[in-house]
């Protein structure tokens, strides 16, 4: 049995520098194109998406997705946003790239 971590760092930006880093309005828009409930999905691109992230990255890219609809439709952006690690902000940076491909 592995034991969890003894430290975990998170990552604290702003609002506005978490906005420059990601875009994800962008994601917010695209995302029905790769969602396997969506009618408006296309098979180009949900090929892609399962091309370019692994099981994994899409179930967190789910949760960030509908984290993303949150703030863009409903409540707007804390002024603070915390991020569990800086692998997260990477993907969160190759899925908002993907996105805008599409």
């Amino acid at each position: 049995m592995t034991e969890p971590p003894a430290v975990r760092l998170r990552l604290e930006l702003s609002a506005k520098f978490f906005s420059r880093l990601i875009n994800y309005p962008v994601m917010v828009e695209k995302y029905h194109l790769v969602d396997k409930n969506s009618r408006q999905s296309t098979f180009s691109a949900k090929r892609r998406y399962f091309l370019t992230f692994t099981e994994r990255e899409r179930e967190l890219l789910q949760n960030m997705q509908k984290q993303f609809e949150q703030w863009h439709l409903h409540t707007g952006m804390p002024p603070v946003v915390t991020i569990p690690s800086a692998e997260y902000l990477e993907l969160a940076r190759r899925a908002i790239a993907f996105f805008a491909t599409l």
